[in-house]
C-alpha cells in the first residue's frame, strides 16, 4: 500500500492556498513542491526551525531543484503559539503530517490547525491498532483510549515496546535507549519525543471535536500510520 498523501493533495489543491505545517524534517517529506506542481494558488512552508537551520537549507535546495525557486513563502513559527493566526493568517488547504503525536497538548494543537484551516486539513499521524498485543498481554485501544507516553511503566510499557520493535519503529523513551527530556530547562515542552499513542479512529474523533468533518481516512504506512482528509466546519 502506497502513501496516498500526494494523490489527495493533487485531487484537491488546484487554485487553493496551501501550507505545509512542520514539513522540514527530512526534505523529501515536504509537500510544498507537490502542491505547486498540482496548481495551488500559493504555497507556504511553516516550521518552528530557525531560518538558519540546515533543514531550511535542505528544503530550499530541493525546491530549487524542482524548479520552484521564489514561488513559495517560508515562515518560522510554532504551531502551538496562541497568536499564530494573527501572525500567519489562514489557508484553504493545510497539510500537517508527523506532528500531532509529538504535541504535548494535542487537542490544543488541533484547535490551532482549525484556526489555520479555511477549507481542508490533511492530517497524518503514527497510529496503533485497536488491540496492541505483546508477549505479556494486550492493551485495548478502542473507544477513545489514548496513552500518555511519559506515564507508561512496567507491563504496558513492555507491550508497546514489543509492538513497535516488531514493526521496526524506534520510539524514544519506549524502544530507543535514547531518552529525550520531556521539558527543557526553562519549562518549555520538548517536541522531539512522541507524547501519545492512539488509534486512527480516536484521532479522527478528536479532530471532529475540534471543528472538522472527516471526509476520508487511509492507511499511509501499513500497521503504523494513517492520513485523514478533514473539512473545516462552522460550530
Amino acid at each position: 500500500m502506497s502513501d496516498p498523501t500526494n494523490s489527495i493533495i493533487q485531487e484537491h489543491v488546484r487554485g487553493l492556498s496551501f501550507v505545509d505545517v512542520g514539513g522540514l524534517w527530512g526534505s523529501l517529506n515536504e509537500r510544498v513542491t507537490v502542491a505547486l506542481e498540482a496548481g495551488c494558488s500559493e504555497a507556504t512552508m511553516l516550521d518552528y526551525q530557525m531560518p538558519d537551520s540546515h533543514w531550511w537549507a535542505s528544503f530550499h535546495e530541493r525546491a530549487n531543484q524542482c524548479g520552484w525557486a521564489g514561488r513559495y513563502a517560508s515562515v518560522t513559527a510554532n504551531l502551538d503559539d496562541p497568536d499564530l493566526l494573527e501572525k500567519v493568517g489562514c489557508f484553504d488547504f493545510v497539510h500537517c503530517n508527523g506532528i500531532i503525536y509529538h504535541a504535548p497538548s494535542p487537542f490544543h494543537t488541533l484547535m490551532q490547525l482549525r484556526t489555520l484551516t479555511r477549507r481542508f486539513l490533511l492530517l497524518g499521524s503514527m497510529t496503533v491498532p485497536e488491540t496492541v498485543v505483546g508477549s505479556s498481554g494486550s492493551i485495548d485501544m478502542s473507544d477513545g483510549a489514548a496513552y500518555f507516553i511519559p506515564a507508561l511503566r512496567d507491563k504496558n510499557l513492555q507491550i508497546f515496546r514489543e509492538h513497535f520493535t516488531s514493526l521496526d519503529v524506534s520510539v524514544h523513551c519506549v524502544v530507543s535507549e535514547e531518552h529525550h527530556p520531556w521539558l527543557f530547562k526553562l519549562g518549555e515542552p520538548n517536541y522531539a519525543p512522541w507524547w501519545w499513542f492512539w488509534t486512527a479512529h480516536t484521532l479522527s474523533r478528536m479532530a471532529e471535536a475540534a471543528g472538522f468533518r472527516l471526509l476520508r481516512i487511509e492507511e499511509a504506512w501499513p500497521l503504523r500510520s494513517h492520513v485523514m482528509l478533514l473539512e473545516a466546519i462552522d460550530v
